[in-house]
């Protein structure tokens, strides 16, 4: 549901809504000239418009443009965090397409988009759980906005995987102590296996890194 709600603006009456983040806006006619029951009839008017085409006006906001919105609502973000998020974006891109826009995903895409993960040789089950996190974060963003009414990845997490004995799970801060004091060659090998979700074997063969992890 968009709100629309009646503003002043000096003489004038205004409606007033958001869309996307973007704030919008009507005249209702002059203060003096149109009372304040009928300001607020046409506001209702306007916002019953806005919310029957509620979805269509939502669906024109892609993936993409949503992470930037997204990204820009969150300045304190850190960049290790900030590029999770895109690669996210990037892979949902993948799956539903460039012209992917938020509101046409459904908990059924959510899911399937969950499958499709699943089924990439190249992605541990944490690295799958990771990225539905992240997409889930992603839309929930939206919610808070007013943009969506639901977040479809909110019932699609997958069981949360328990670590396999031998592996730790390297948490964000973890890795930024590594690469504050980690070789340039390894800075690259490390962000491409805990960054991009590569195997040891897939990172080597992309990079000038280490011979040997030991």
């Amino acid at each position: 549901m968009i709100p629309v709600h009646l503003v002043i603006n000096g003489p004038y009456w205004l409606a007033r809504w958001r869309i996307g983040g973007t704030l919008k806006g009507k005249s209702l006619g002059r203060r003096d000239t149109v009372s304040e029951q009928d300001a607020l009839r046409r506001c209702e008017a306007i916002g019953s418009e806005i919310n029957h085409r509620g979805a269509n006006i939502t669906a024109r906001i892609t993936i993409e443009a949503w992470l930037e919105e997204f990204l820009a609502l969150r300045p304190g973000i850190s960049h290790p965090t900030a590029h999770l998020y895109r690669l996210c974006a990037n892979r949902m891109v993948a799956f539903w397409g460039d012209k992917a826009q938020i509101g046409h995903v459904g908990k059924l895409d959510a899911l399937r988009f969950r499958a499709w993960l699943g089924k990439n040789p190249k992605l541990g089950a944490f690295t799958v759980y990771r990225i539905c996190s992240e997409a889930r974060a992603i839309f929930q963003g939206a919610v808070d906005a007013e943009i969506l009414d639901k977040n479809p990845f909110a019932g699609a997490l997958p069981a949360k995987p328990k670590p396999d004995h031998g592996w730790q799970y390297v948490d964000l801060p973890t890795l930024n102590r590594l690469m504050d004091v980690a070789p340039p060659a390894w800075k690259v090998f490390l962000g491409l296996i805990r960054l991009a979700g590569l195997r040891q074997h897939e990172a080597l063969s992309l990079c000038d890194g280490p011979t040997s992890t030991s």
